[in-house]
């Protein structure tokens, strides 16, 4: 094989030094190659489910792994007390802490309904505190509560700031 590729070298008139690291790095190379071309129909294969189990992950919008809800920026994901969803494109996850839904008493003055979701978001291992009644401060990303019965689920969604 060695003598086929000082002959390829010689056709090209181009001066190359060949040690012996160069050789056997590009005699690793063309045996690749070569096992590539025996074996095209499996490569393709392969190459062909590993681009169709990316895209499939991409483009759906939600996907659940145990307690753990993956999901698309802006879509909507429904989780309970002590959950957690995680953004698939950023380090940013979200984890609902508590419910609140305390009703004012008739007769009673109150400010605000009583009723809330209090989250705990992350981002790049930096940690907020934020609910259905208040937003994080100075971050990127914010949670919007879609909709919640303030006991046992919450509807949110994770959107760019």
């Amino acid at each position: 094989m060695l003598g086929n590729y000082k002959k390829w070298i010689a056709k090209r008139h181009e001066p190359v030094l060949l040690t012996t690291d160069t050789v056997a790095t590009r005699g690793t190379f063309l045996q690749l190659i070569s096992f590539v071309k025996k074996h095209r129909l499996a490569a393709t294969i392969v190459v062909a489910v590993i681009g169709t189990l990316t895209a499939t992950f991409n483009f759906i919008p939600v996907v659940s792994i145990n307690k753990l809800e993956l999901v698309n920026l802006g879509t909507s994901v429904r989780l309970e007390a002590g959950q957690t969803v995680k953004l698939k494109t950023a380090n940013v996850s979200v984890i609902v802490t508590h419910f609140t839904n305390d009703t004012c008493p008739t007769a009673g003055k109150c400010f605000g309904s009583g009723r809330a979701v209090e989250y705990a978001l992350s981002i790049d291992g930096k940690k907020y505190a934020t609910g259905s009644m208040l937003r994080a401060a100075s971050s990127s990303y914010q949670i919007e509560t879609v909709s919640s019965d303030y006991e046992t689920y919450a509807v949110i969604k994770i959107i760019q700031s």
